[in-house]
């Protein structure tokens, strides 16, 4: 997991202290209403004030990544349905940047973003079961990001996804870009989703389909993933381009495919396949590249790099 960052360091501990406590044999993606049942019952025992801590804010890095993207012109992205942007605070130009120009492209077109379903990898497997979600808030340093919870039921009753807020609470690829959406995207409604990295095709179908049904007008699809890990930056952008195709063509058995060799492609083939999945269904087939980009490009080394593909489906 060579994306976690001496910005993410201290939480670290507590994310592999979350892997020990939460793994355990994975929830098959399907009906399952006796799982429904038990997050219904804990959700409904909860205050509704309770919220996610903030585990993965560096007010450094976001500052600095802020001041870049505020200096350079938005470049709206013109009909996109969903975004790809990375996790990796070192490129958190590529963060911002995506989400803004996502959301002056609706503006544009007179749909202003009013939901964000957030897809990202679940790095260490934690929690019981393919999909993680969670029905809690996020107070952050720029103000509150309130979750969906009517379309995060209708996720758990329909066996797609587990409600289990802790696990969102460490894993980086969701909770470290809920501060990006709610300063981008002020009062964007969010459906925080992680995802394994070896859902089958069957699941990710059923995840993706899911996952469309709900991006109805006013909803962003955002996939927060990294791609190839430990390479030399020129291997690095020899798998970009390989993985690229694979996003250009809707390639989903090939997305199945990469979850046995993550870390040389990307570190969320099962995202991936449901973001897949998803814009096929919605008809956004049409992939446009924004950045093809490695950490060696923020300031990082030319070995072990990890590596960027930013873009929108439209």
């Amino acid at each position: 997991m060579s994306s976690v960052r001496a910005s993410r360091a201290p939480a670290l501990s507590s994310v592999l202290l979350l892997a020990v406590t939460l793994a355990g044999p994975a929830v098959p993606v399907g009906p399952r209403p006796e799982v429904a049942r038990g997050s219904r019952s804990a959700a409904a025992a909860r205050s509704g004030a309770e919220t996610h801590p903030i585990t993965f804010f560096d007010a450094r890095a976001f500052a600095a990544a802020r001041a870049r993207v505020d200096g350079q012109p938005a470049r709206p992205m013109r009909g996109a349905r969903a975004i790809i942007v990375p996790h990796h605070w070192l490129a958190g130009d590529l963060i911002l940047g995506g989400l803004r120009d996502a959301a002056a492209g609706a503006r544009a077109a007179g749909r202003p973003i009013t939901r964000v379903i957030l897809l990202g990898p679940n790095h260490v497997q934690a929690g019981r079961a393919d999909v993680i979600t969670s029905d809690r808030s996020w107070n952050t340093p720029f103000g509150p990001v309130e979750v969906d919870r009517a379309a995060v039921e209708r996720l758990v009753r329909g066996g797609i996804a587990l409600s289990q807020p802790v696990v969102l609470s460490y894993e980086h690829s969701v909770a470290g870009l809920v501060p990006a959406v709610a300063l981008q995207l002020p009062g964007a409604r969010i459906v925080p989703l992680a995802v394994r990295r070896d859902l089958g095709p069957p699941r990710a179908a059923a995840a993706g389909e899911a996952v469309a049904a709900l991006a109805r007008e006013g909803t962003l699809i955002v996939a927060s993933i990294d791609f190839s890990h430990g390479l030399v930056a020129a291997a690095a952008r020899e798998r970009n381009a390989r993985t690229l195709a694979l996003l250009r063509a809707l390639d989903v058995r090939a997305m199945h495919r990469l979850a046995a060799d993550h870390a040389e492609h990307l570190d969320g083939p099962g995202a991936a396949a449901v973001l897949v999945v998803a814009v096929r269904r919605l008809g956004a087939t049409r992939f446009a590249l924004r950045a093809d980009a490695t950490s060696a490009d923020f300031g990082g080394p030319p070995s072990d790099v990890t590596s960027y593909l930013t873009g929108y489906y439209h």
